[in-house]
């Protein structure tokens, strides 16, 4: 089948901003455990297996599943633990459906942007934008386009030899 006939197959999925999430710092463990079980219950947004979406990819053979994961996994700040735990859960499933759905033409990979100033970002204080910047190799902050260019890498038929691959957009912070 070639691209003029295939329709689009494709599935993003993200999350919500961190929440305090549990910390070691909590006294009590069941307030612990509820903070975990919400972050993971997150983790499955839209969930492949799902009958509106991949028995239609299965069927053409062709499909991307493209997962908006975070920088944290590499470089986790204090206090967000059930946050970290969440997208270290996310990428460990895109790996794994990656594994399960190759052989169906079915990629699925996670693009972990960086801090970028949107809407969800309008509290954070300069303060704070100020010591992540120092951070950045790259000496700015993302942009939503930026992003939006590696969901469309792994969207296109430019990526079909790659999956289970975790793409991080930080301007180089990842890097130490």
């Amino acid at each position: 089948m070639d691209s003029s006939q295939r329709r689009v197959a494709l599935v993003t999925e993200g999350s919500a901003a961190p929440s305090l999430g549990a910390s070691p710092r909590m006294a009590d463990p069941t307030e612990q455990h509820r903070a975990l079980d919400e972050e993971l219950e997150l983790c499955e947004v839209v969930i492949p297996g799902d009958p509106r979406v991949l028995p239609g990819m299965q069927t053409r053979r062709w499909g991307r599943i493209i997962q908006i994961d975070s920088e944290v996994v590499d470089r986790p700040p204090p206090g967000r633990s059930a946050y970290v735990i969440r997208k270290m859960a996310q990428v460990g499933l895109s790996r794994s459906w990656a594994r399960e759905l190759a052989p169906a033409g079915i990629t699925v990979n996670t693009v972990a942007p960086g801090f970028v100033p949107v809407e969800r970002h309008t509290d954070v204080s300069a303060e704070v934008r100020s010591a992540y910047l120092s951070s950045v190799p790259a000496g700015r902050m993302g942009t939503p386009e930026e992003i939006a260019h590696a969901v469309s890498f792994f969207a296109s038929e430019a990526a079909g030899f790659v999956t289970g691959q975790c793409l991080v957009v930080d301007g180089g912070r990842g890097l130490g």
